[in-house]
């Protein structure tokens, strides 16, 4: 089992590195040495557009970064090798310190089979190191077909304009593009909750409305134990502090996470927020708490959930209406399929020895996700990605 999450930085694109939260001496960590000169760096290395089994259009975009301490100026971008590779724009100007510029690079596989391979050079008056280039790579492997009368997917008599690709119904010319989503707002790190007595001090309540209380799940004994005080979350008072603040108050703040599961089977949800919560799996909503009510955050509320092996995307936000504020989730599992039908068999379950995802994975990343902090994407485009946050576009028109 393997977790990863959305977290966010200031621009990137989903082949980016890193997407933890840094503070201002973030160019001094993760192995990058503080620049004292004019320096860009190109990533990612190589952009690999992947391997394709019908012609396609698609772009990537490469991430150009000043890391040095002085301005540069960029005299141009260069494509060379095959063919297939295209620049949507030029890129000529300064660049900041510290500033990161996109540049998207289109590949059109064409209709024979074959690996493609290239390079993105920029060229810029940086004195020790004038150029940085990245290796791009791609490749279209055709589907063998049958040797028989073509099928009415298969007729051949759907023509394409430049930049588009038969779809495989045969029926449409599709073109997608991609570009890196946008942070909307202010970024704020996670943080361990403030402790509260109250948070789970009625301990879990499930479904059928069993409630077991122990020190595990809490108990109402004017200790700050139970599972929302253990795995509970929400933004920093100030970067670096251990806990978290009030803020933001009457804001939906969160972030998505993608799960690996291993195997199929039932699985359990532990959720609680103050005051509000919502959680969702693979863009379906499964729990949500929209009212004010103490019970929110009285219980840890417990409910059963089914899975396939493979990756999925859990989504977990909450809601400060006032005061101190916090939210928690965890997943635990598999259990064997059909093992969780009632209250009974989910409290027999091994729920603390199965958990394979808490909140408290995401401490100190951040929360790029809510109405007010958020992914951002153009009109047109929709927000995808698992490793990395992406807009994606996508245009059809009939066949010529």
């Amino acid at each position: 089992m393997a977790i990863r999450g959305w977290v966010a930085i200031l621009v990137c694109g989903v082949g980016c590195s890193d997407y933890g939260f840094h503070g201002e001496d973030a160019t001094n960590k993760g192995g990058r040495q503080q620049a004292s000169a004019a320096a860009l760096t190109l990533s990612p290395d190589p952009m690999d557009f992947g391997s394709w089994t019908t012609p396609t259009t698609l772009t990537r975009v490469a991430t150009l970064e000043n890391v040095g301490d002085v301005e540069v100026q960029v005299s141009g971008a260069l494509l060379s090798g095959s063919y297939t590779f295209s620049l949507l724009e030029s890129l000529t100007g300064a660049i900041a310190p510290g500033e990161q510029v996109s540049i998207v690079v289109n590949y059109a596989t064409g209709s024979e089979a074959g690996v493609h391979t290239g390079s993105l050079t920029v060229e810029s008056d940086a004195p020790e190191q004038p150029t940085v280039s990245v290796e791009l790579i791609g490749a279209l492997e055709l589907a063998e077909t049958d040797s028989g009368a073509p099928g009415p997917d298969e007729s051949g008599d759907c023509w394409c304009p430049d930049g588009f690709a038969v779809d495989e119904s045969g029926e449409l010319c599709v073109s997608e593009w991609m570009e890196p989503a946008r942070p909307l707002g202010e970024v704020m790190e996670v943080c361990r909750i403030e402790p509260y007595r109250a948070y789970s001090k009625f301990g879990a309540l499930y479904p059928g409305g069993s409630n077991v209380r122990d020190l595990y799940w809490g108990q109402d004994d004017d200790l700050a134990n139970g599972r929302l005080n253990s795995v509970g979350v929400w933004s920093c008072w100030r970067e670096g502090e251990p806990e978290g603040s009030i803020e933001p108050i009457g804001e939906w703040i969160g972030f998505n996470v993608c799960v690996d599961v291993d195997s199929d089977g039932d699985y359990l949800i532990g959720l609680g927020g103050d005051n509000r919560v919502r959680f969702a799996v693979d863009g379906s909503m499964f729990m949500e708490q929209l009212d004010d009510e103490p019970r929110n955050f009285d219980y840890w509320h417990m409910n059963q959930i089914s899975l396939t092996a493979g990756t999925h995307i859990i989504a977990i936000e909450g809601y400060n209406a006032g005061s101190i504020a916090g939210f928690g989730a965890e997943l635990a599992g598999p259990f064997p399929e059909g093992s969780l039908t009632d209250d009974a068999s989910m409290q027999a379950a091994d729920y603390a020895g199965s958990i394979i995802w808490s909140t408290l994975d995401a401490l100190g990343s951040a929360f790029p996700l809510g109405d007010s902090v958020s992914w951002e994407c153009p009109d047109g485009m929709v927000l995808e990605g698992c490793e990395e946050p992406v807009c994606v576009g996508r245009d059809e028109i009939p066949c010529g």
